[in-house]
């Protein structure tokens, strides 16, 4: 009888991590949001599908596109970053309220997302490589703003770029988060999956591989600049209570799921935008 429960738990345990394996295995390779994928929803696949000039300053690491603002020399550059599963295309859903004030738009593909020939970490990499570009870049007093883990990494890399003596102008973060295993758990459970240490066992394997995440709540408390924060009343992937844990008394949440928000289903995007603006560092 001991033998066949200590089978039994054996072959859960092997369960277990050979289903953690899985879950860190897709987190590392996200769906790609390329031409295809904008086609089939209706979406322009480049600014000169919305009438914006544009062109290409990325590195080999990292792909972006330069959209010319209405703004004069003086205003503020805006960078946006996408969430996991997505692309830049999908960032042209949020440029609206912003293409009239900014000086210029640069609109950032991350690593495994989209045409990217490298692989996601997840925000391991990322963050150092954002701040590092923006750098290069000699961006004036940026404005950041991001979704999901794009939220996540423009509240990192504007707080290490301040760590560098380097200003930012403000942040917008879009259903940011504290660690990756929380909206990988809230995906899990959409799909009615809820078992005991699954994602536990995933994050630690997916750090194990890409390195160690940064907390978004350090980041968040020693950043100096301003940084607005949203959420979605309808978003299942990152819920408001995950938001309201991280800066509570600067999140506004809007009646809009997690894939709309900041777009123009967002009835808060220009009332951001122009938060984002007024309230620079």
């Amino acid at each position: 009888m001991i033998d066949f429960i200590l089978l039994f738990v054996l072959a859960a345990v092997a369960s277990l991590i050979a289903g953690s394996a899985v879950v860190a295995w897709q987190a590392l390779r996200p769906h790609r949001a390329t031409t295809g994928w904008a086609l089939a929803n209706g979406f322009a696949v480049d600014p000169e599908g919305l009438g914006l000039p544009f062109d290409e300053v990325g590195s080999a690491r990292m792909a972006v596109w330069r959209i010319r603002g209405l703004g004069d020399a003086n205003a503020p550059s805006v960078v946006l970053l996408h969430g996991w599963g997505r692309s830049r295309i999908d960032s042209l859903r949020r440029i609206d309220p912003y293409i009239h004030r900014a000086h210029e738009l640069f609109l950032i593909e991350l690593p495994g997302h989209g045409t990217s020939a490298t692989q996601t970490t997840l925000g391991a990499n990322e963050v150092d490589l954002v701040a590092q570009w923006i750098i290069d870049t000699h961006l004036v007093r940026p404005i950041l703003g991001g979704h999901s883990l794009g939220a996540v990494i423009a509240i990192r890399a504007a707080a290490s770029l301040e760590s560098r003596g380097y200003a930012v102008s403000s942040v917008i973060a879009w259903a940011p988060y504290e660690s990756v295993g929380q909206p990988f758990a809230a995906r899990l459970e959409t799909q009615g999956i809820r078992i005991f240490g699954l994602v536990f066992i995933a994050e630690k394997l997916i750090r194990l591989l890409t390195g160690s995440e940064t907390s978004t709540r350090v980041a968040l408390a020693a950043l100096r600049s301003p940084c607005i924060m949203i959420a979605g009343a309808r978003d299942r992937i990152v819920p408001t209570s995950v938001v309201m844990s991280l800066q509570s008394d600067a999140t506004r949440i809007v009646d809009v799921s997690h894939a709309e928000l900041g777009t123009a289903q967002d009835p808060s995007a220009v009332d951001v935008a122009d938060r984002a603006f007024s309230m620079q560092n």
